[in-house]
Formats: structure tokens, sequence, C-alpha cells
């Protein structure tokens, strides 16, 4: 669903003739395949270290953890909501 999202966003992008839009969203793809070419790597290539030792998560990490989570689950049970307001959005960028 990444990949055909990413594609309609560059289509659209390159029919309106945005190609500054278009290009930072190529460099915006290549530096996410960068982060999750990153943890295939550490997963699968890499030697596991032998002594694991877990550290305190940071009560920063946590908010922003809760937020994201909170984001995705609103979003995930609303959709309607964000489709509207982005298809509001679009209309007024013309």
């Amino acid at each position: 669903m990444g990949f055909l999202g990413k594609f309609y966003v560059f289509n659209a992008a390159l029919e309106s003739n945005l190609i500054w839009l278009a290009i930072l969203l190529a460099l915006n793809s290549v530096l996410a395949a960068y982060y999750y070419l990153r943890v295939i790597v550490a997963m699968y290539m890499s030697e596991p270290k032998q002594e694991v030792v877990a550290e305190p998560v940071p009560w920063t990490l946590s908010v922003v953890l809760w937020i994201a989570s909170v984001g995705t689950v609103y979003v995930g049970l609303f959709p309607a909501r964000l489709i509207a307001f982005a298809g509001k959005a679009a209309l007024n960028m013309r």
C-alpha cells in the first residue's frame, strides 16, 4: 500500500506540473529507503550482540510515541475526516 500511495502522489505532482514537489518526494523516498534497509541489515546481516541491557525510555519519547499511536488509531477509525480535509486542501490549491 505504501508503494501505491507514493505512486499516486508522484503522479498527482507530475500531472500538476509540480516538478519541485516530485523531486522532493523522490529525495524523501531515497532517505526512507536508507532507514528501511538499515533495519533489514541489522536484523539479518549483522551478528547479534551477546549482552543486551534494557535501558529506560525517556519520558519525552514515551509522549511522542503515545501521540503517534493515538493519531494512527484516529486516522484508522475515522479516515473519512482525513480524506475530506485532504480534498478541501486540494481544491484550495487550484
